[in-house]
């Protein structure tokens, strides 16, 4: 991946002249709107939705393409106290209807900051929320025994600490031998370039990402980390 990192970037940067022209175009039109009939100003209107889309998208591949350059570094702790609190504060920032239990205390072994791993999780929410058209409910689970095939730091980790995030009601009252898990499409089409850059944020922070179905259908995505003690006291979420 790294080896189109390059291309991506080039790209990128191309593609933005064009779109601050259709801007500059789009802004010039605004300017006479209230002349133009119903027909006009719905074309207009849908003209800058998918102008001010082509931007973001361009934001989304430069993001893509830091997250592919960027250097791994040694696995640290990213205590889940505050972290839980981040990712609730982040996802009602970004409109994305979520609610979370988060019964233990315990710290992910992150090879990234914890802002990235903050907005990886709620970006990787945000996609299985508009993949179903509800809100998400996300658990966070400590486990004996590590479950995740990223995270390096000197041997197996005692524990593992998985975010499962799920379309709300998706699989309620299933029993657990009917959910299955398989690895992450990483190329989903349909949820934008934004989960692209959360899974690999994610991945190289030392984080396994497995699809969760039930009855063959998608209800939700796990994001298991290494796990620890606390690195300390926590502030109350």
């Amino acid at each position: 991946m790294r080896d189109a990192a390059p291309l991506l970037s080039l790209l990128a940067h191309e593609l933005r002249a064009p779109a601050g022209v259709i801007g500059g175009y789009l802004t010039l039109l605004d300017k006479v709107e209230a002349g133009l009939g119903p027909e006009q100003q719905a074309a207009l209107a849908g003209g800058r939705r998918a102008q001010q889309r082509l931007v973001e998208i361009l934001d989304e591949v430069s993001q893509l393409v830091d997250a592919w350059r960027a250097e791994v570094v040694a696995a640290g702790a990213v205590d889940l106290v505050p972290l839980v609190k981040d990712v609730r504060a982040a996802a009602k920032a970004r409109d994305v209807t979520l609610t979370i239990e988060a019964p233990v205390e315990a710290a992910a072994q992150a090879r990234a900051s914890h802002g990235a791993v903050v907005d990886g999780v709620v970006s990787v929410a945000a996609a299985v929320a508009r993949e179903h058209g509800v809100g998400v409910h996300l658990t966070v689970h400590l486990a004996q025994g590590h479950s995740g095939g990223n995270t390096s730091g000197g041997g197996a980790a005692d524990q593992s600490l998985t975010w499962q995030i799920r379309a709300e009601g998706a699989g309620a009252g299933t029993h657990a031998a009917t959910v299955e898990r398989s690895p992450f499409n990483l190329w989903r089409p349909g949820l934008g370039l934004g989960l692209v850059v959360a899974a690999t944020t994610l991945a190289r922070a030392g984080a396994r990402l497995d699809e969760v179905l039930v009855e063959g259908q998608r209800v939700g995505v796990d994001v298991t980390f290494g796990a620890g003690p606390s690195p300390g006291p926590t502030p109350s979420a």
